[in-house]
């Protein structure tokens, strides 16, 4: 571990100002008492994280510096319905089931978040057989999981008119989405309810 991680974010002055901007806390009001426990708790927190990222990488389940979200839906959906994830760089698909080539949209949304839409491109030019959309709420428990055939999906991508950037709205495949509890590998989708 370096000395930066080693010496308390109270020593640090500004790792501990920008902790306590993002928790909302003034660090002028509070008590150096109080500021050192917060700090302290927020220190352990995040040791704590970088040590469950070090395992999660350790079983492959993070296998590379992008999204954690998008890495926790494509392994979720590698692991139970037993395929293989894509090479880093691979472009379209995400996931090999048994040769179906399946694109996963991962989101972690709170439940102040109405956006109800995956940003998808259009890839002609690559196989994609089936398209996988995974909703998590900020605790990461699974809200929404959405199944459906690329054929369907890619007439439903539309352009956002603001952004100029394609997106699949999750009202037009409302009939693809599917039970938690008819998930395989139950073992391992309980992990998320």
């Amino acid at each position: 571990m370096s000395d930066s991680l080693n010496t308390p974010c109270w020593r640090r002055p500004v790792a501990c100002s920008a902790i306590l901007l993002n928790h909302n806390m003034d660090i002028n009001t509070l008590g150096e008492e109080n500021l050192n426990i917060s700090v302290k708790n927020v220190s352990a927190a995040l040791l704590d994280y970088f040590e469950a990222v070090k395992v999660l990488r350790n079983q492959n389940i993070l296998i590379n510096k992008h999204s954690f979200t998008n890495q926790i839906g494509e392994w979720l959906v590698e692991t139970i319905f037993g395929g293989k994830r894509a090479a880093n760089g691979q472009k379209g698909w995400d996931v090999n089931v048994n040769g179906k080539h399946i694109q996963v949209k991962t989101h972690s949304k709170a439940e102040t978040n109405k956006s109800r839409f995956s940003a998808v491109n259009k890839c002609d030019s690559e196989q994609i057989d089936e398209l996988i959309i995974i909703v998590f709420s900020a605790e990461y428990k699974i809200k929404n999981f959405f199944i459906i055939p690329w054929e369907i999906a890619c007439p439903l991508i539309r352009e956002r008119t603001t952004k100029n950037k394609l997106e699949l709205n999750w009202s037009a495949v409302k009939e693809y989405e599917v039970s938690i509890d008819s998930l395989p590998k139950q073992e391992i989708v309980s992990l998320f309810k």
